[in-house]
């Protein structure tokens, strides 16, 4: 009787596992994250990507009666095909003999990439009531909220889930009841954090550690400048923060932007203080990145002066990059620009930077432009396929490969060496479930990016990723384990 007690209790315990229950990887040498052992229409293909295993280690491959071996490239990676293994067993083994002879051996499931894709995005986290822009910072989630004039700030969980907001941990940004300062983009280092002002032309000062706005900054500038738009952090006291001058009362939307600006701000003593400023040649400066080869060398997208008639494509004129220098003669910090390049008939999303290409999907469109910072060439490339995409943004994940959000709430993958659909990513995948609800990403945030380190290294059980919709106001998280691992 008390062996049947235990029985039925861990069986009640079994079937109430949480549908959180993270798949746990084996420890040593070989990455399994960035391993994948899949069906295609005529064969069994296992892949590692970029840093999977060390250099030159042999790996074999078997499944049923099929096998195959190969040694793996100085990347890490390597890619075996079982031609007709398809139709045989549903799991494989494989078989890993590192330089130094360590061996290690794992059983993986082959796995239905569609089904398998569809199981990626997991069920939105438990997230404010409205999301404008989130931000991650020492195990936590900064969340803007612009009609509240609000940052919410919520513990991320080991899994990479949200704990449960709590009142105390929120700042209020509009302390003195003014006209809303609709909070657009937030970004934090160390104990401060800046958040630009969309409305107001302001940018505010968070000291974290006492959890309060503490002061607001005007750039002095004439004519005045109505919205601040994004913030970078070079270091701890230095910020670049981009501005338009936008008048959203204008008839003729094409004059409703100004010129497009960029300050170098220094923060001391809980004071910001402008030590620099760029007026642009192109406006609405939307977006900077650091470039990857070069710390130095920063971009800025400027999306333009849009125009959107009924009936018709989304056009913007005035749009273009601009590769800004970042110097320190006589130990002060100089910001320069070194080149710029227009684009003319191309509506920019937010773009992405790998290794030293630029990759910019078309706002609402197809195409993807890839820019080669080496040469400075545009590259226009016309999606192969035959459905029709309407880009939001890109997001580096791995290696050479992105994630381009679309407006349906679909994921497409992009590899800049195989273009569209790099295997596993064979098709696009959705993160909402409904597709009656456009979805619409608006950010990605890599869960190895936001923790500073890289995806080859030890791998955390949990999400690896967020999808943010503002329109939606979700935050939709992905596990990458679905498809790669054992």
């Amino acid at each position: 009787m008390k062996n049947l007690i235990i029985f039925l209790s861990l069986f009640l315990l079994s079937s109430c596992k949480s549908e959180l229950e993270f798949k746990q990887l084996p420890q040593g040498p070989i990455k399994h994250q960035l391993i994948v052992a899949a069906k295609t229409p005529k064969s069994v293909r296992a892949r590692g990507l970029k840093g999977a295993t060390p250099p030159q280690t042999a790996v074999y491959f078997e499944v049923g009666n099929f096998h195959a071996s190969t040694i793996s490239k100085l990347d890490g990676s390597f890619d075996i095909e079982l031609l007709d293994a398809h139709h045989t067993n549903s799991f494989g083994l494989l078989n890993f003999t590192t330089p130094d002879k360590k061996n290690f051996a794992e059983r993986y499931e082959i796995k239905n990439l569609h089904e398998a894709l569809n199981l990626i995005a997991g069920p939105s986290l438990s997230a404010p009531p409205e999301i404008s822009f989130v931000a991650t910072h020492n195990n936590e989630a900064l969340i803007l909220s612009q009609e509240a004039a609000l940052l919410r700030r919520i513990q991320i969980n080991g899994d990479w889930t949200l704990a449960k907001p709590t009142r105390e941990n929120n700042i209020l940004l509009n302390p003195k009841i003014k006209e809303a300062p609709s909070p657009q983009m937030i970004e934090a280092h160390n104990k401060h954090a800046l958040v630009s002002f969309f409305n107001a032309g302001d940018v505010g000062l968070i000291n974290l550690e006492a959890n309060k706005l503490i002061n607001n900054f005007k750039l002095p500038y004439n004519p005045p400048l109505r919205s601040a738009q994004s913030v970078l952090a070079l270091d701890n006291q230095s910020y670049l923060v981009s501005f338009v001058n936008f008048d959203p009362a204008a008839q003729d939307s094409s004059k409703a932007y100004g010129p497009g600006v960029v300050a170098l701000v220094e923060v001391n003593n809980n004071l910001i203080t402008a030590a620099q400023v760029l007026t642009l040649p192109y406006v609405n400066p939307y977006a900077f990145k650091i470039s990857p080869t070069n710390s130095s060398d920063i971009w800025v997208m400027c999306t333009g002066a849009f125009t959107n008639k009924a009936g018709e494509a989304l056009k913007t004129t005035k749009a273009g990059l601009i590769k800004l220098t970042l110097s320190s003669p006589n130990n002060i910090k100089v910001i320069n620009i070194a080149h710029q390049i227009d684009l003319p008939d191309f509506v920019p999303a937010q773009f992405e930077l790998v290794g030293d290409n630029l990759i910019i999907p078309e706002l609402g469109g197809n195409r993807l432009l890839v820019l080669q910072e080496n040469n400075l060439k545009l590259k226009p490339l016309e999606a192969n396929y035959s459905r029709k995409f309407n880009f939001t943004l890109a997001s580096h994940w791995h290696d050479d490969i992105l994630l381009l959000g679309d407006e349906s709430g679909a994921l497409v993958a992009y590899s800049l060496s195989e273009g569209f659909f790099p295997f596993p990513f064979s098709e696009p995948f959705y993160v909402n479930k409904d597709q009656q609800i456009k979805f619409m990403p608006s950010q990605i945030i890599m869960r190895h990016t936001s923790e500073n380190k890289k995806l080859e290294q030890d791998y955390l059980p949990g999400y690896g990723a967020w999808v943010v919709s503002h329109r939606q106001n979700q935050i939709i998280p992905l596990d990458f384990l679905k498809i790669f691992g054992p």
